[in-house]
């Protein structure tokens, strides 16, 4: 099975909004390698085969904050701060 690298970020959900996973990309400092990989709809070999161990953990991470809030622009498209660090310990407190 050899899958795209927005499809693996989006948990294989048939229905996911292109923005949810540009926003978890983001959230996770992977956008600039993704582009680099030929973007979002990239194929990247069976199980991430054609991608270093560090760039497979960059796009975990992105898949890890799919879905969250705070990873895009839920609460802060709405005009409110971003609760990015209101769980303690998320790796995204932790952005260089």
């Amino acid at each position: 099975m050899i899958d795209t690298i927005g499809e693996n970020i989006a948990r294989f959900q048939p229905d996911a909004a292109p923005e949810a996973i540009h926003a978890a990309a983001v959230a996770a400092g992977a956008f600039q390698l993704i582009a680099q990989l030929g973007g979002f709809d990239a194929r990247v070999g069976d199980g991430g085969a054609a991608l270093s161990a560090g760039q497979r953990q960059r796009i975990g991470l992105a898949r890890a904050l799919f879905g969250e809030e705070s990873a895009g622009a839920g609460a802060a498209g709405a005009g409110a701060a971003a609760p990015a660090c209101a769980r303690p310990m998320h790796f995204w407190c932790l952005r260089m």
